[in-house]
């Protein structure tokens, strides 16, 4: 699988985006190892890391809602097709990244940024967040993935059964009827970790 991370300028150009080249770097390794864990072999995925300004803009953009958000997922595979390589774009807010490893107390913004990274992917491959049944169940899994990977949870949840998890994705596949081609709205912003 392809995979870029872009830090897009701040709309602000006197402020610098607090993501150093090493960050960047373990970002985008440890996405491509949780996009293993998912199977997802193939397709393009384009990370964009932008501040608090940008991503008010995109949030008006896309939801009519002018506030910042944590991330922003764009899937843009053709769901008429078996198998499609994936077509994903995920919009992630550093600074909210930053406030709540500050507040979460783990102090890794590359963790939480990595955390939306994984939400993002696995909202592509059937998962859901618009119950609080369904978000515990996405949460557990993002906790999985990131253990699998040997890193902490973050959310410090009971590990997923088989049956939660083949369950919630076969019922959230059977209810998604969207119609094939590019799409101009997010599907998922999640806001999640306020």
């Amino acid at each position: 699988m392809r995979m870029d991370i872009e830090i897009l300028p701040p709309a602000n150009r006197r402020i610098r985006l607090a993501v150093p080249p090493a960050m960047r770097r373990w970002i985008h390794q440890q996405a491509q190892s949780a996009a293993r864990l998912m199977s997802v072999a193939s397709g393009n995925w384009v990370i964009h890391l932008v501040d608090d300004q940008r991503m008010i803009q995109y949030h008006q953009q896309s939801m009519n809602l002018a506030t910042t958000t944590d991330v922003l997922t764009f899937n843009y595979t053709p769901t008429d097709l078996k198998a499609a390589p994936l077509d994903l774009e995920t919009i992630i807010c550093v600074d909210e990244a930053q406030r709540q490893a500050a507040i979460r107390d783990h102090q890794l913004p590359e963790l939480e940024i990595l955390l939306y990274a994984i939400h993002s992917l696995l909202h592509c491959v059937g998962y859901d967040d618009l119950t609080p049944r369904q978000a515990r169940i996405m949460h557990r899994k993002e906790d999985s993935i990131l253990q699998q990977m040997g890193l902490p949870a973050v959310y410090h949840t009971a590990p997923l059964t088989a049956a939660d998890t083949d369950n919630h994705v076969s019922k959230v596949a059977a209810s998604q009827n969207r119609a094939p081609g590019r799409r101009k709205t997010p599907t998922h912003a999640w806001g999640g970790r306020r």
